[in-house]
């Protein structure tokens, strides 16, 4: 089940954003048992992705948290019973960096 509830008129993901949301969620539904459901929302100030399945004692946690990191995000995870739910959050107002002129 994918749930979106994003403004399409918002200003696009800064793109190391969009890769790790696109990297984290991919991993999940690959490595998680089904039935596996992922619900995305946005506001002003963060994409929020939350994925939940059947654990199946192979997710690449780390890796998926490195790349949420990278993008200045983060990565949470619980479990009950059988079922791992995962909680990413990554920034959508991009950083910017300003160049200084010698």
């Amino acid at each position: 089940t994918l749930t979106v509830d994003i403004d399409t008129q918002a200003l696009a993901l800064d793109p190391r954003v969009e890769a790790a949301a696109y990297f984290c969620v991919a991993e999940a539904v690959r490595d998680l048992g089904g039935p596996v459901t992922v619900s995305m929302s946005q506001d002003d100030h963060e994409l929020l992705i939350l994925v939940a399945g059947r654990d199946a004692h192979e997710l690449p946690l780390a890796n998926m948290r490195d790349r949420a990191e990278a993008a200045d995000g983060t990565v949470k995870t619980a479990t009950s019973g059988e079922v791992v739910s995962l909680e990413i959050r990554l920034p959508t107002k991009q950083s910017r960096v300003v160049a200084i002129a010698h």
